[in-house]
């Protein structure tokens, strides 16, 4: 035990003042015993500082996802705010709320005995605007005979929709053949109600 060389000195043991090495996987696996080994090492380690990278990469991505939504949060409340007309504030949401989460989506409102009383149709695509404004003047019963939005509405608010298929054929028969053409217009494809 007192062979030990004064000169030989332990690595820093982090909390003790020094900087620990900038990736101590890195310095781990920079033990070589042969070139093959060593080449399979540095792989190692790179897929590490890869992996390190994707998470770091990752995190931002999320951070900044937040950050979209806080926005869109303040822009709605904004927005809704600025109306005393409880359908003009439903319009706003509608076209501030669904461009930046789908292709198109609709805001309804509900009367005191449950039946829609006003919609509000916004879509990203600027061709399709006088599409969802003749579906928005017609007759609102296409909403009612939808069991996926009478679920919708009688959700509990900690109740998670998940995105789910069109059945094209099941909503053919279901609305009309003017409601259906509209709806096809716009676009059926996956569908979430909020």
């Amino acid at each position: 035990m007192g062979d030990r060389d004064p000169d030989r000195r332990s690595p820093p043991l982090l909390g003790d003042g020094a900087e620990p090495a900038a990736h101590p996987v890195t310095s781990r696996l920079s033990l070589v015993v042969t070139d093959d080994d060593q080449m399979s090492i540095r792989r190692e380690a790179q897929t590490f500082d890869e992996m390190l990278a994707a998470d770091m990469q990752a995190e931002l991505e999320a951070e900044q996802v937040t950050a979209e939504r806080l926005a869109l949060l303040a822009r709605v409340s904004d927005a809704v705010t600025e109306h005393l007309d409880y359908r003009r504030a439903a319009d706003a949401l509608a076209d501030i709320a669904i461009p930046p989460l789908a292709e198109w989506g609709f805001v309804a409102l509900l009367d005191e005995r449950g039946g829609f009383e006003h919609l509000r149709i916004a879509t990203t695509h600027p061709g399709r605007a006088h599409v969802a404004r003749t579906l928005e003047k017609l007759d609102h019963t296409w909403l009612a005979r939808s069991e996926t939005i009478r679920e919708a509405v009688h959700a509990a608010p900690e109740d998670v929709l998940m995105p789910r298929a069109m059945d094209a054929a099941r909503l053919a028969q279901a609305v009309s053949a003017e409601h259906y053409d509209l709806l096809a217009t716009l676009g059926l494809g996956t569908w979430m109600i909020v």
